[in-house]
């Protein structure tokens, strides 16, 4: 008797007290309607363990399903976890016979979001108790009564709107109270919908004629999330994918470089250029105002025969390239050697800071200079000699 006394004072203290949580019983099902929160998951818990204390017939946590609407799958899945249930998806089979869906309708022209938990299994006389939890439950109750007042279930938009009355095909008047002020809520919002006579069609605006373009979809879809640039994207022929490539992610600041790797929330050790430790990393930095990269860059115009002048990022190499006059077979192979010089720069730069033993500085131009030799010559319809492409290639015929 104490411990009847007991769970009958926790229920009431729950059901009437500042946690709110109605209920419905069927068969041998239950359902408890009310706010998701950690309080009531904990105390519907606890009404249930002294239900088994009073009764004798225990549940069956580990065969519990809790299902949230309006509630991020995260939350259900951490509060599943907590209580030590598993987690009902929707829509799902109730007792064996239809799927259940929930919806939030549009109340003063803002979606109410509803918020439900769960279905428990439990033994004996309770075979499942339904736990749904609701915040916005002003607006589900506006949809089930209005549901439950309709005589014909069946009916349209178009025809319940052209009636005399949207009540008029209900089986009894709208009561006063809570029901009544729903009930003028709603007439105010329909008060300004005006139906068309025209037949329901698809149209996309996106072309302005009305047609639907896979193309037109594509363009916008580009638009919306491609990153965009001013810079013409600039395709060597001459020298490998992989290069092109990497010059392009370069030009556009996509490459990992401790700047970036920062912004992205990772936590580095320093910040500083691994191949001169004297400024913050970045591409401008990599390639043309590091101690590293201006010596290439200057190796590379006196092997060329081009005036060299301080470079500070891409938009400046941009106009001091295209201020030279050379064929374009040939500015083309000229500027396909700048990238690979950038690529084995960033070579060198991932070397330092990944192997176990640090790489040989003293072979990167070497390097530049074999590797375009080889990918260019490749790549070109006309033979030209190593001799020619050491002392200065513009003794090259293309």
């Amino acid at each position: 008797m104490v411990r009847v006394r007991a769970w009958k004072k926790l229920i009431q203290r729950l059901l009437h007290g500042s946690v709110n949580i109605s209920h419905l019983f069927y068969a041998d099902d239950a359902m408890f309607i009310g706010e998701w929160s950690e309080q009531n998951l904990h105390n519907i818990v606890k009404v249930l363990n002294c239900f088994h204390l009073a009764s004798g017939l225990k549940i069956n946590i580990a065969k519990s399903q809790v299902l949230g609407v309006g509630v991020s799958q995260n939350v259900v899945v951490q509060a599943a976890n907590r209580i030590g249930c598993a987690v009902l998806n929707t829509p799902f089979r109730y007792l064996g016979r239809r799927k259940i869906s929930w919806v939030a309708w549009d109340n003063d022209h803002s979606v109410q979001t509803e918020r439900w938990f769960g279905v428990s299994q439990v033994s004996s006389a309770l075979k499942s108790c339904l736990l749904t939890f609701d915040v916005a439950f002003s607006s589900c109750l506006l949809s089930n009564w209005m549901f439950a007042l309709e005589l014909d279930k069946e009916i349209v938009v178009a025809n319940k709107m052209g009636a005399s009355s949207v009540s008029a095909s209900f089986r009894r008047d709208v009561r006063d109270g809570a029901e009544r002020q729903q009930w003028d809520d709603l007439s105010s919002i329909l008060n300004s919908v005006v139906l068309s006579s025209s037949k329901d069609r698809w149209t996309c605006d996106l072309s302005g004629d009305g047609e639907f373009k896979v193309k037109v979809i594509r363009n916008f879809i580009d638009d919306l999330f491609l990153p965009s640039s001013d810079v013409e994207t600039r395709w060597v022929k001459f020298i490998p994918i992989k290069v092109n490539v990497f010059s392009w992610r370069a030009r556009r600041d996509r490459l990992p470089t401790r700047v970036n790797l920062s912004r992205r929330g990772v936590l580095l050790d320093s910040h500083l250029c691994p191949l001169c430790n004297a400024a913050m990393e970045d591409v401008q930095h990599v390639f043309f105002r590091c101690d590293v990269a201006r010596v290439v860059l200057r190796k590379i115009c006196r092997w060329w025969d081009l005036d060299w002048q301080e470079i500070c990022s891409f938009s400046d190499w941009d106009a001091w390239f295209l201020s030279f006059r050379l064929s374009s077979r040939l500015k083309s192979i000229l500027e396909g050697v700048f990238y690979v010089a950038w690529w084995r720069i960033w070579r060198l730069r991932n070397q330092l800071v990944f192997d176990a033993s640090p790489p040989n500085r003293s072979t990167i131009f070497d390097d530049i200079v074999s590797w375009s030799f080889l990918w260019c010559s490749s790549r070109c319809n006309r033979v030209f000699s190593w001799e020619y492409w050491l002392k200065n290639p513009y003794l090259i015929s293309l």
